[in-house]
């Protein structure tokens, strides 16, 4: 005994610290969202994990997706607030692989209420998964693991909405801090028996489904994306983020990294914490953020006020309203390509212009959505066109203009939300 208090082992190898290979993991919300993404990460490590979503499509597409990384995948269907539910993820990783190594507490709702808004059954249903399953799950999980005697590993997911105390956010960052007091005290008590508890805090994310709601002009959702309240009106919330310089400054001011984080940056996070890489590291929360200042304010922490003037982004592209009149220029017609820096990371553009005379058609796709071009204008001087974005039950207007040298655009793309400038190829 005193020996082995004062010996140093051998360090393992880095390959043996990182492999997941033999292990079987328990993941919630695993069919879309961030925890799609750490059943990727474990799957390639070499895992065998047992997924669940509420949903069998996600499931079953995301095992699918991953078929061919070394780990097994085991997609079921699970709703984590029922007892039962939760009892089958269990069972289901015992009797396929003889016991559970890891599980990550993903799964969680957070619909957006003032706190003079929320329901008793809104709190009910989002303490039922955010908070009552997570603990009950670890739990049920952290017996099998003392049964094993081998050890373990649970991760936590938190959220910024309880680190800054987010308004219209409060029964979600009630939630989540009752999920980091849970993380804190059972590091504690499960520490004796080789179990690690820990937790990861997401800042403004990226996910799939942001992406498509920007795609699709939602500013709700993607104000939600950017941790931003969603009260008062609409146009309101459009002229604030206008009035900031668009969401690229806003991102500058808020996100000293410049960007909004990835999947990929938090299934890192727990791969780390899953792994031998943190055999020693328990009780702690890994804040994946890119520095992200208090999200809790539409304003960000530099802004003393927001100015009356709207900030523009100026590009280098020529007119931005060619006439009508002007020298048509066929050479317009054909499919453009290029890909573009925005606030919601790089992203696929793509311009299939069909010219007739001075008349600009076709349409502009962009995050994955086909934008029929409107009142376009082609000629020698430049082009120009509009789009329509839908907005909830109205519709956002954004223009599009630049000049064509060769097989060269240079445009710039002018919304409420701010601008971007982009040089296209041709395809």
């Amino acid at each position: 005994m005193i020996q082995s208090m004062f010996s140093i082992p051998e360090p393992k190898p880095l390959a043996e610290l990182l492999s997941l290979k033999g292990k079987t993991a328990i993941v919630t919300g695993g069919g879309r969202g961030l925890g799609k993404y750490v059943v990727r990460r474990f799957a390639e490590a070499g895992a065998n994990v047992v997924f669940c979503a509420r949903h069998a499509d996600q499931v079953q597409a995301v095992a699918e997706e991953y078929a061919g990384f070394p780990g097994t995948l085991t997609p079921l269907t699970a709703n984590i607030s029922i007892a039962s539910d939760r009892q089958k993820l269990v069972d289901a990783a015992v009797e396929k692989f003889g016991g559970i190594d890891i599980l990550v507490n993903c799964a969680a709702i957070y619909p957006p209420g003032g706190s003079l808004s929320v329901t008793e059954e809104t709190w009910d249903s989002m303490h039922d998964i955010d908070t009552k399953a997570a603990f009950f799950l670890s739990t049920a999980v952290a017996k099998k693991m003392i049964e094993q005697g081998r050890g373990g590993r649970i991760v936590n997911f938190l959220s910024t909405a309880f680190v800054n105390a987010a308004p219209m956010f409060s029964a979600y960052a009630i939630a989540k801090a009752g999920v980091w007091k849970m993380t804190q005290v059972m590091s504690k008590e499960f520490a004796q028996y080789g179990i690690t508890v820990n937790a990861v805090t997401p800042g403004a994310t990226l996910t799939e489904e942001k992406a498509a709601a920007l795609a699709s002009g939602n500013f709700v959702e993607a104000a939600k994306s950017f941790g931003m309240s969603v009260e008062g009106d609409m146009n309101e919330m459009l002229q604030k983020v206008q009035a900031m310089g668009g969401p690229g400054e806003l991102l500058k001011n808020a996100i000293p990294m410049g960007r909004m984080g990835y999947p990929d940056d938090l299934a890192c996070a727990v791969l780390y914490l899953a792994s031998d890489m943190a055999a020693y590291v328990t009780g702690q929360n890994i804040v994946v953020s890119g520095a992200q200042a208090d999200n809790s304010t539409v304003m960000p922490p530099s802004a003393g006020k927001v100015e009356t003037k709207p900030k523009t982004t100026k590009a280098p592209t020529a007119k931005a309203d060619p006439s009508p009149s002007a020298d048509p220029d066929p050479e317009l017609q054909g499919l453009w390509k290029v890909q573009v820096d925005t606030p919601m990371g790089r992203q696929d553009v793509e311009i299939d212009a069909k010219v007739e005379g001075n008349v600009l058609t076709g349409t502009m796709l962009f995050m994955g959505k086909k934008l029929n071009i409107q009142d376009g204008v082609a000629s020698k001087e430049g082009f120009s066109y509009g789009i329509h974005v839908k907005v909830m039950m109205r519709k956002m207007d954004a223009t599009v203009s630049g000049t064509r040298d060769g097989d060269t655009l240079a445009g710039t793309v002018n919304n409420p939300m701010g601008s971007f400038a982009f040089t296209a190829t041709r395809a």
